[in-house]
């Protein structure tokens, strides 16, 4: 509450005593255990034995740090294949698959086809079972997958298995940032969620120098055969050394440990339970407007994720010329790194000094800045042919920009629906974002360049392609629009939260309704507040 105390100690073998201070009324201490079920609250003479940790098992820090890294990678996998598009695209006795635009743009899309059948799956289940093993399962699944495309012969059979990587993003992607929620709250939590965001930009953009090193030295295909091992230690090190937090803990709900006996376990289950949490979550207006708006951000980031460093070398390379095309590989995923980190890390700052004046500022901040990237899209895109230098300039620009609302996007969307419904919510959440956006934005953007290309009798590949990355200005426009409409819903939606959260917060049912009104008021202010905080000052 942000007028009472309630903050679980880092010892290893008790839990701590809640204890609470509130201007408008006054009620008794409660014992908290991190792990209790609202039926069996631990004895304050004995130790919770569920928060005993065993001597190897990691800190809340150190889960996140291996949470980040294991994005890391699995983004750094995801996007290397934009690092060697021109390889791919190079003909069969080049080492290469011949690919079109339409099938280069295919190769980063079709990982949709596994995501969108397993996110609202992993979804499913992690509000019900526990969630470190299906997280290790999604990984271990990426990574064989990984592995195996580079060794494939055929594009049918590159395509297959980089379809399977959605495996890695359908599990972590949906249940990573819940796991963070249920470790952090506050301030504590928009924190660590924009530093875990930062891992999006930032292993999209080491994806591109990495894959494209490692074709240059070695061969394009062992830009596959690294981070798949990587990914299977870090997913043996969360299986074994993780401790897995109670749902809602971290507000004060603890609605039971992952997997226990208790009424998070008790809703209905099978399509008609999931049927039932999908009606509640999309009726929430501001989940609605953020994911919408989450489309146009992921539809103008993919499809300039892919298709920047191809423009950029056809326009400014000769055919052949090896190292311009590294060096623009190289420049545009330095700039990316820049861009991104800076991105998440104005977002909460500009938050923060907006909240001032309208507590919706996360929302609004995120639209704000999507509309005025907008401008920024079309003049990298219009300038690429003759302005090198400036180019880079508004790419960098549109970067940060887009960028803001990667962490402001996941706050959001966890503080407006219960901690029960917080991984189906997110899963529903990316995929509609998936699959509307940086899914379609790359195939979209190569099918109209081949078409306006028309087998050489159209326009060159260049201005067919420049052409083509024109859709992007509308995209990011319109996310823009939806961000601000979001802004209008965001406050009631959260009180309607915390208001669907009333077993877990037994001192507020004890008081009268004025009172408890007032106090949820407060959480409401803290919880805006936290939104806007920046997350790297005491992480």
């Amino acid at each position: 509450m942000a007028t009472s105390t309630s903050r679980r100690t880092e010892n290893a073998h008790t839990c701590s005593t809640r204890t609470s201070t509130v201007p408008l009324v006054q009620y008794s201490a409660t014992p908290f255990c991190c792990h209790r079920t609202p039926t069996s609250p631990p004895s304050p003479q004995r130790p919770c034995t569920a928060c005993k940790r065993t001597s190897m098992a990691l800190t809340k820090g150190q889960t996140v740090a291996l949470l980040f890294t294991i994005s890391l990678f699995n983004y750094i996998d995801r996007w290397s294949v934009a690092g060697i598009l021109n390889d791919l695209q190079a003909p069969l006795k080049k080492g290469g698959f011949g690919l079109t635009d339409t099938q280069g743009g295919l190769v980063t899309s079709v990982f949709i086809v596994t995501y969108m059948i397993l996110s609202p799956v992993f979804g499913y289940f992690g509000d019900r079972v526990p969630r470190i093993p299906l997280l290790f399962c999604g990984i271990l699944g990426w990574s064989v997958a990984g592995l195996f495309a580079s060794f494939a012969e055929f594009y049918w059979q590159f395509l297959v298995f980089r379809a399977l990587v959605g495996v890695g993003e359908a599990s972590y992607a949906v249940l990573a940032p819940t796991i963070i929620a249920d470790l952090y709250s506050g301030t504590e939590r928009t924190r660590v969620l924009g530093l875990y965001s930062a891992s999006v930009p930032l292993g999209s953009a080491m994806g591109y120098i990495y894959a494209g090193e490692v074709a240059r030295v070695l061969e394009w295909r062992w830009a596959f055969r690294f981070t798949p091992f990587i990914g299977v230690l870090l997913a043996c090190i969360l299986l074994f050394l993780v401790t897995e937090p109670a749902r809602g803990d971290a507000d004060g709900v603890a609605l039971a440990p992952s997997g226990s006996d208790s009424k998070i376990l008790e809703r209905e289950t099978g399509i008609s339970g999931f049927f039932d949490d999908a009606v509640e979550i999309w009726r929430v207006k501001s989940f609605f407007w953020s994911t919408f708006g989450a489309v146009g951000m992921t539809f103008t980031a993919g499809a300039l994720a892919q298709w920047s460093t191809a423009l950029l070398q056809r326009v400014n390379c000769d055919p052949g010329d090896e190292f311009c095309e590294a060096t623009i590989t190289r420049t545009f995923g330095l700039v990316s790194i820049v861009g991104g980190v800076a991105g998440c890390l104005l977002g909460p700052f500009l938050a923060r000094i907006y909240a001032r004046k309208d507590p919706s500022g996360d929302a609004m901040v995120s639209g704000i800045c999507l509309l005025i990237a907008t401008p920024f899209v079309f003049l990298a895109i219009y300038f690429s042919p003759n302005k090198y230098s400036l180019t880079w300039l508004f790419i960098l620009l549109a970067e940060t920009l887009v960028s803001v609302t990667w962490p402001l996007l996941t706050a959001i969307q966890l503080s407006v629906v219960p901690p029960s419904q917080r991984n189906t919510a997110n899963g529903i959440a990316l995929t509609v974002s998936h699959v509307f956006g940086d899914s379609v934005s790359p195939i979209a953007v190569g099918v109209f360049a081949d078409k306006l290309h028309a087998n050489g009798e159209g326009l060159s590949r260049a201005v067919s392609l420049q052409q083509s990355l024109y859709m992007c200005v509308t995209a990011s426009f319109v996310g823009g629009f939806f961000f601000i409409l979001c802004s209008r819903t965001l406050q009631k939606d959260r009180e309607a939260a915390l208001a669907h959260v009333d077993n877990g917060y037994r001192e507020v049912e004890a008081l009268e309704e004025p009172s408890r009104v007032h106090l949820v008021a407060a959480e409401i202010e803290t919880v805006q507040a936290s939104q806007a905080s920046p997350f790297l000052c005491r992480w």
